[in-house]
């Protein structure tokens, strides 16, 4: 009957995960482990003697690493060649196996119905596994690895069979091999574990079967080893998504204390603490390439900036519990609210079953070594989400085994009372919760928010003390070990949150939204002065809608059309996933030219509003739940800026905008709806303001030939630009007027025209290439602007618009006059022709952001 049972729940595993697979957007594979395990199957198949293979192996290099796991998806990838969709469903598969499995081997050590469905059960809700099949990583072969060693653990407990303990051991390190990445860092772990521990496991009744498990993992080290001396790529190594153990210098949750803990705002040779160790190498060269020197060096670059690393630890453990793995927030198979929900509740219920599983016929030393393994991992360097998936089988066994125990001793536990009182306090710290994002004061609003961040700690910590009573010293030391940390990630991450008074509203349908800022008097000039400026609104779930929207600055209306998303393109996390970036929250900005900002006053008013007939009824708009000294000072998301933005943020939390506190350039900030043309003032702070950036972007400067007389002329010249976007060709000296814009790396000919100064552009492409073209530009110019004689000036400015993405404009310094008579392209019979290049005057920041570094913010509004 039981067995039954759990097949059921295993059959309603697999339909869960193949209706998500054939039903959702599935996103682009990680298709390396799929593609090592078919050639492993093809070179297994073709070769004639061991030779043969030891040198097809040898071959694949880099990609030997991951044998491990080509081993496991090569038999079933040969079936269909070539047919990922298959591949993924093979992966589906084998997560219903594993839900079975765990369920079985919980029965196996309870002998409770009860505890066995309440596995599958909570492994048929929880959300992770399914949704991490997109990618087609490895973490459901993990996890059956995992669960064979425990079996095989455990039938070696009940027959006392050296064997079993030993291929209980290799497929313990082997699930552990498949991720080849965490390979060093668990092996240490996993030694000092064992140091640790020896009093124990080298008394008597446990010497010889953990010799036997530590004999079966000999093999996996022997292999690891031989791929380490053979292969010896460790830029291969680095490039599998896991830098924790790279070469380039020791890399760690110390290079991300000024991120927020998160990884990807700077590259590598950037990273403060790169640049801490080439300046201290300039004293001790030999820094640079001693891996003992370095991370000495680490560990003292840890102590100087002991806070920040001790909170960037606290939170990236409580990022590793608190979230569920879901790169594309997919509401599947419930929306993802109730996934953060369920993912906490299997969290917390499954630390406390853990700790409180030391009983006979539980295998407590590989479930707590695994937890504890990746945890400490996760702590070290938060990765991506997924990393948890191993420990959350852990879990959900351990959250059934903490369950069961509950239901049969409810009235009678030494822990009911401490429970009791930390249900209490959490709730009590979630009734204060509520007021704190609500409040429109800041006072009160932070006393109830530092309130139910306080009882949230104690309700953690008291909950885990808790798990303790009646238990030995040992379960008794760990409970407050693990409270005491939970506590203390509680505090770390709810007293440095700057985001907290953060929430979102609705923009519905014929909604008005405006803010009025009045600029202090140096704030105005910088608005004015800048060369790029936008007006700025934090909007969501815009997705191809915003002509819905229209923009109003003092009197001046223009369409949805002109507003652009500010988001870098980050398709790891969107269109990787075919998720639209358009429907994550993000600023979405409207340039400001010149000509409206000179004519700004001291009070500007935004007003944003929807149409009646927008058909989009999901769109919100980011706001502060109070202003805060007058709207000066600004704590929410970033504006984008660069090492400001992280795309594993994203993955993890929906949201690419690091959190920044800033100091706005106004004197007071009003916000509120128009309600039948009037503006009703709301104690809220509308995430809608004006941004004002440093000069910036790319710039070249050049002449052409001399004129030979004052009249209509066409100049000729060849240029490749490259990457998109718009840039701004300017004829005649700095401040000329004479300018019009035309689009980068054009992939069709176009034409352009400055009716005000009578200047036309025309370009026809000749060369393209990915992201960029080549082709011939014919500029045509009024006599008014030239000079018998003189060479005619010209720039291009290539502006920012809030990317970072590379953009480039440069002019070939070749004749182009003969082949724009020959394309007969913009010249007519009265005009001069004029070869457009003749010296360059500035060639030194024509790439952007290569050249000039990415835009910077000059002020806040």
């Amino acid at each position: 009957m039981s067995a039954a049972i759990l097949l059921a729940f295993g059959a309603l595993d697999a339909v869960k995960g193949l209706y998500f697979l054939r039903h959702y957007p599935q996103a682009v594979p990680f298709d390396i482990y799929y593609n090592v395990g078919l050639r492993l199957m093809r070179d297994l198949v073709s070769s004639r003697s061991i030779g043969d293979l030891w040198n097809a192996l040898r071959a694949m290099k880099g990609l030997a690493y991951l044998g491990a796991a080509g081993v496991l998806y090569g038999p079933w990838a040969i079936w269909r060649p070539g047919d990922f969709q298959w591949m993924r469903e093979g992966l589906a598969i084998v997560d219903a196996l594993d839900l079975v499995l765990a369920a079985a081997l919980v029965l196996r050590w309870t002998r409770s119905r009860f505890a066995a469905i309440a596995t599958a059960l909570l492994w048929l809700i929880f959300p992770g596994y399914t949704l991490n099949l997109v990618r087609g990583y490895p973490e459901p072969l993990v996890v059956l690895c995992f669960l064979l060693s425990l079996l095989a653990f455990t039938l070696a407990e009940r027959r006392g069979r050296l064997g079993l303990y030993a291929l209980s051991g290799f497929l313990f390190l082997y699930s552990i091999f498949i991720r080849v990445q965490v390979m060093p860092f668990f092996m240490l772990v996993s030694g000092a574990v064992l140091v640790a521990s020896a009093r124990w496991w080298l008394a008597p009744p446990y010497r010889r079967p953990t010799l036997a498990f530590l004999a079966g993992t000999l093999p996996v080290i022997a292999v690891w080893a031989l791929l380490r001396i053979e292969v010896d790529d460790p830029a291969r190594l680095e490039s599998f998504s896991f830098h924790a153990f790279q070469r380039v210098y020791p890399h760690g949750f110390w290079l991300y204390l000024d991120t927020d803990g998160w990884m990807g705002p700077y590259s590598l040779r950037q990273y403060p603490f790169y640049l801490s160790l080439v300046e201290a190498a300039r004293g001790e060269p030999a820094l640079l390439t001693s891996s003992a020197r370095q991370w000495a060096f680490a560990a003292l670059y840890v102590l100087r900036h002991l806070d920040e690393s001790a909170r960037t630890v606290l939170i990236n453990l409580y990022r590793f519990f608190a979230r569920p793995t879901n790169d594309y927030k997919w509401g599947f198979p419930y929306p993802y609210s109730p996934q953060i929900a369920v993912q906490v509740f299997v969290s917390l219920v499954g630390l406390a079953g853990l700790l409180r599983a030391r009983r006979p016929g539980v295998p407590w030393a590989l479930l707590a070594t695994y937890a504890l393994t990746f945890s400490l991992l996760y702590a070290i360097s938060h990765v991506e989400p997924r990393y948890h998936l191993p420990v959350m089988a852990v879990l959900l066994m351990t959250a059934a085994l903490a369950l069961a125990e509950a239901r049969a001793s409810t009235r009678t536990s030494p822990a009911r009372r401490g429970v009791l009182v930390a249900l209490a306090l959490a709730v009590l710290s979630a009734l204060s919760w509520w007021p704190s994002v609500r409040i429109t004061h800041p006072g009160p609003a932070l006393g109830f928010h530092h309130a139910a961040v306080a009882g949230a700690a104690a309700a953690l910590f008291l909950f885990f003390r808790a798990m303790g009573k009646g238990e030995v010293r040992l379960v008794k030391a760990s409970t407050a070990i693990v409270g005491v940390v939970a506590a203390a990630a509680a505090l770390a991450v709810g007293f440095t949150d700057v985001g907290w008074h953060g929430r979102r509203i609705a923009l519905a349908p014929g909604a008005a939204f405006r803010q009025r800022i009045v600029l202090t008097e140096e704030g105005r000039r910088t608005l004015q002065g800048a060369d790029e400026a936008f007006a700025i609104f934090d909007l969501a779930r815009v997705d191809g809608d915003q002509r819905c929207l229209r923009v109003d600055v003092n009197g001046q209306t223009q369409g949805g059309e002109s507003l652009f998303p500010a988001m870098p393109r980050l398709p790891l996390a969107t269109t990787a996933g075919h998720r639209d970036p358009a429907w994550f929250a993000q600023w979405w900005a409207l340039p400001l030219d010149a000509a409206i900002r000179k004519g700004l006053g001291d009070v500007v008013e935004i007003t944003l509003s929807s149409s009646p007939s927008c058909r989009n009824t999901d769109m919100t708009l980011g706001l502060e739940s109070f202003l805060r000294d007058d709207g000066r000072d600004y704590e929410g998301p970033s504006f984008g800026d660069w090492r400001k933005v992280s795309v594993y943020r994203l993955l993890y939390d929906g949201e690419h905008r690091l959190p920044v506190r800033q100091r706005r350039d106004v004197t007071e900030r009003r916000s509120g709806r128009l309600d039948d043309g009037r503006f009703d003032v709301s104690p809220n702070d509308l995430h809608i303001g004006l941004l004002a950036l440093r000069p910036g972007g790319a710039r070249l400067d050049w002449e052409t030939a001399r004129a030979r007389e004052s009249r209509d002329t066409v100049a000729a010249f060849r240029a490749e630009s490259g990457r998109g976007g718009e840039a701004l060709l300017r004829v005649g000296d700095p401040g000329s007027a004479a300018e019009l814009g035309f689009p980068l790396a054009a992939r069709e000919a176009f034409t352009r025209e400055a009716e005000s100064e009578s200047i036309r552009l025309s370009y026809v492409p000749e060369k393209l290439g990915e992201d960029r073209a080549e082709g011939l530009y014919v500029l045509r110019v009024p006599a008014s602007l030239l000079r018998a004689g003189q060479p005619l000036r010209l720039s291009v400015w290539i502006p920012t618009h809030l990317s970072t993405e590379e953009r480039y404009f440069a002019v070939r310094p070749a004749p182009a006059v003969a082949d724009a008579q020959r394309l007969a392209v913009g010249a007519g019979a009265s005009e001069q022709a004029l070869e457009g290049f003749g010296r360059f005057l500035d060639a030194t920041r024509n790439s952007y952001p290569g050249d000039t570094g990415p835009w910077e913010i000059a002020a806040v509004y």
